[in-house]
């Protein structure tokens, strides 16, 4: 990461979701990352969306499965275990679509962030927040990233607030059909006004 990449990301944190919750709704991956794709644009850096999945456990259940603990696959005594242990975990993972087939949307499972020079920025991560199990993640997360995870291999795992968050790449592109994807002018003010807070 240059110190010029380095100095804009260091103005873009306390403003890109601030932003984008005047215009969206919490889980807006991909509105998110099509808007700071254009705001590194004006600012001379290639950026591109890059599909994830991620699974966030609470300090509860990292320390249960460090000690281990059986997890149940039933999921009924998994929410019994977890109530009982006062264990959580959050993901945004393909099953998701489960979820959307349900509702009639056939949509995107996974989890968007964006890619640009050697690293990840995940914006969109607070939408995993449940404080009320201990999960408080960052409105803005950045992440250097080996060249493996960009060609589709390995997983990133991070501490966060007491918190484990596990990346893997996903190999679905589902995203670029979305609306908030391929409208250019449907975020061009909240592109702007990103750019204007953020300017040196």
């Amino acid at each position: 990461m240059t110190p010029r990449l380095e100095s804009l990301l260091d103005r873009l944190c306390p403003v890109v979701r601030e932003e984008m919750l005047k215009v969206c709704v919490p889980n807006c991956c991909i509105a998110t990352v099509a808007v700071l794709r254009r705001v590194f644009r004006h600012h001379g850096f290639e950026a591109r969306g890059l599909p994830v999945s991620v699974v966030i456990r609470n300090a509860r259940m990292v320390r249960a499965i460090a000690k281990g603990m059986a997890i149940p696959d039933n999921p009924v005594a998994l929410r019994e275990w977890m109530k009982a242990t006062g264990s959580w975990s959050v993901g945004i993972v393909p099953e998701s679509l489960l979820e959307s087939f349900a509702r009639g949307y056939p949509g995107f499972g996974g989890h968007l962030v964006c890619h640009v020079q050697d690293v990840f920025v995940d914006a969109c991560l607070e939408q995993a927040n449940r404080p009320e199990w201990e999960i408080v993640l960052p409105k803005f997360f950045v992440s250097e990233m080996p060249p493996k995870f960009l060609h589709g291999e390995g997983m990133l795992v991070g501490s966060m607030n007491g918190c484990e968050v596990a990346y893997r790449p996903l190999h679905d592109h589902t995203w670029r059909k979305a609306n908030d994807w391929t409208s250019e002018r449907r975020y061009r003010e909240t592109v702007n006004r990103i750019i204007e807070r953020t300017r040196p």
